[in-house]
């Protein structure tokens, strides 16, 4: 069985205490569960407490978390957290002066936990530009003090270079795809080649209210699975929770502003597209293309003449 959740995300930043947002998930979790279920999907920063990555076993949240799939030996949760990395020196483009000293990063996170001392952590690495990082953050870093004495950073949140798979104890690879992530297709299409067998998209689409955004974004999923032949499978805060077929076809889903829990089974691929072989290579030489008629026109038009 496999499990889709949304709720209001609203009241998640100070009004709902983040303990108090896991016994919400938990207990619509646990409303579809069955004993042998997998894998339980929960939203972009559903635990919306700066975790302490170094310390992630004994964090509180994390042991509530950990409290919950006691009841399913079997079952693997992916959850949205935002996470901490504290560094002595400036180890990161991205970290940031820490007042007590040394550096850190803050993260936006995908995190697996399992009935095991397994912890799989993947940092959120599509940025949402001039939002969560400052475009070229390498060229314009020089600006970096003139943001701390505003408040803010010139380097936002912290990344990584790659996306990843998440693998669970039983073997299953997942590739975790955070809010905005979804919509590049080639990055998506890295993690299915290097071993993910379903794609779970996890994000936030509060800002988007009820307005058309939320279904554009569910739209880029279904390129998605159309692109890799991928089951993908959907939890959405606000937004559109669900599950998508490897053709594309959204099987179950959500509607707008409803706290809810969803289930279905799904398929797993192994095989890999042409697509996932090649990236944007078709889009890229149709854009060279494009620039040479470009030229061709005017030459043809006046230099030739």
């Amino acid at each position: 069985m496999w499990y889709s959740q949304t709720f209001d995300p609203y009241k998640k930043l100070g009004d709902i205490p983040p303990s108090q947002q896991i016994q919400i998930l938990s207990r619509l979790s646990d409303s579809i569960a069955q004993v042998n279920t997998e894998y339980f999907i929960w939203p972009e920063t559903a635990i919306p407490d700066y975790a302490d990555e170094d310390r992630i076993r004994s964090n509180p949240d994390f042991l509530q978390v950990q409290q919950f799939l006691d009841k399913y030996k079997n079952g693997t949760l992916i959850t949205g957290i935002e996470s901490m990395k504290y560094y002595n020196d400036k180890k990161t483009i991205s970290s940031k002066p820490n007042p007590n000293g040394g550096f850190y990063d803050n993260f936006n996170t995908a995190m697996q936990v399992e009935n095991s001392a397994e912890v799989a952590l993947y940092h959120k690495s599509k940025l949402v530009p001039g939002v969560e990082k400052m475009p070229f953050p390498q060229t314009l870093s020089f600006l970096a003090p003139v943001f701390e004495k505003l408040g803010g950073s010139a380097s936002g949140w912290g990344w990584q270079d790659h996306p990843d798979v998440f693998y669970s104890q039983n073997g299953v690879g997942v590739a975790p795809v955070i809010c905005y992530e979804s919509i590049w297709g080639s990055w998506v299409g890295e993690s299915v080649k290097n071993g993910a067998q379903f794609i779970a998209v996890i994000t936030n689409d509060g800002w988007w209210g009820n307005t058309s955004g939320k279904d554009q974004h569910l739209m880029y999923a279904k390129l998605r699975a159309i692109e890799t032949r991928r089951w993908v499978v959907r939890s959405a805060n606000t937004g559109i929770s669900g599950f998508i077929n490897q053709r594309g076809d959204v099987i179950k889903q959500s509607t707008w502003w409803t706290s809810t829990a969803l289930k279905a089974d799904i398929n797993l691929n192994d095989s890999l597209t042409v697509y996932v072989n090649n990236g944007d290579i078709i889009a890229k030489l149709a854009a060279i293309l494009a620039v040479v008629l470009a030229f061709i026109i005017p030459y043809r038009k006046w230099v030739k003449k």
